[in-house]
């Protein structure tokens, strides 16, 4: 039955996805080649800095309080909507909008994704695997997502993005308006989904908040960004067991970082330089900030070598 579920689930992902497709191509036949050379060639240089990654030493970010975030497999079925929902979202602007504005929707994902890719290369972090769950939908992300490209977490920066981007524009707002709910409230779970599923820490998610209002910024330069983080007792009322409070607190001293580096890679390597580095044989660990230690995580509740 699980499987069956696991199955439906993924089906009606990959429709929607394949749907999106079909729109675009249809209403959107000048933008078709922008867009699929631009996913293709971030897609590259994605899996290149993952494989680059493997072969060096890697940041601890995932902290104690990070640790001390349950583990909750079943969250990846939030986790896994990012890609459908934004092609869903993508379909239907596709629709709506005229050729220079769809443009320019798609230009801010893709500056989105590029923009992250130095700090990949450049500063490799490792998360822990936690593989002591039934859930097909994670276990195939973990087979296919390999724990390294953390900092910034595109999935907080792609439904923060996504959502910004609902919400901003007018032409834009009303041709998403029947799903800016559904994308509002995506971009809020995610910040626990990330963390429930093990795929970030706390310093991540601060981090991919301030990618997507970098993206975001740059190509709605008259329009507001809304982090969403700023009601923290509201989110907490959602997911009491995830300190909302820390990821605002972090995102703060990034942010203010971010406004003197005035680059994002930089604000990366600056930030990183309080946090020990490990060696791939490394075992799985947290950092215990107060100590100042590395501390393995228990045999069995990771799986990662």
């Amino acid at each position: 039955m699980k499987l069956l579920k696991v199955l439906i689930f993924e089906l009606r992902n990959f429709a929607t996805i394949v749907a999106s497709i079909l729109s675009i191509a249809f209403y959107q036949p000048s933008n078709l080649p922008f867009v699929a050379r631009g996913l293709a060639g971030w897609w590259r240089s994605y899996s290149w800095s993952q494989k680059q990654a493997r072969k060096k030493h890697h940041y601890v970010v995932y902290t104690k309080e990070d640790h001390a975030v349950p583990f909750v497999p079943d969250a990846v079925e939030r986790y896994a909507l990012l890609p459908p929902i934004a092609a869903k979202v993508l379909g239907k602007l596709a629709r709506t909008l005229d050729p220079s504005s769809f443009r320019k929707v798609v230009s801010a994902f893709l500056d989105l994704g590029n923009s992250v890719i130095p700090a990949y290369m450049n500063f490799p972090v490792r998360m822990p695997r936690f593989t002591s769950h039934g859930h097909l939908s994670l276990r195939l992300i973990q087979l296919l997502d390999e724990p390294y490209n953390c900092v910034p977490s595109l999935h907080i920066a792609g439904s923060l993005l996504l959502y910004n981007i609902c919400n901003s524009a007018s032409a834009i707002r009303d041709g998403a308006k029947d799903l800016l709910g559904e994308v509002r409230s995506l971009a809020q779970d995610m910040f626990a989904a990330v963390l429930y599923t093990k795929q970030h820490a706390y310093a991540d998610v601060a981090f991919g908040i301030l990618a997507a209002k970098r993206a975001f910024s740059r190509r709605f330069k008259s329009a507001s960004f809304d982090d969403l983080i700023s009601d923290t007792s509201s989110l907490e009322a959602r997911h009491p067991k995830v300190k909302f409070r820390r990821i605002r607190v972090i995102y703060g001293k990034v942010a203010d970082l971010y406004s003197r580096r005035k680059s994002l890679t930089r604000t990366v390597g600056d930030f990183l330089k309080s946090y020990p580095k490990i060696p791939g044989s490394h075992p799985d660990s947290f950092y215990d900030s107060k100590k100042r230690s590395i501390v393995p995580i228990r045999a069995g509740s990771s799986g990662y070598s």
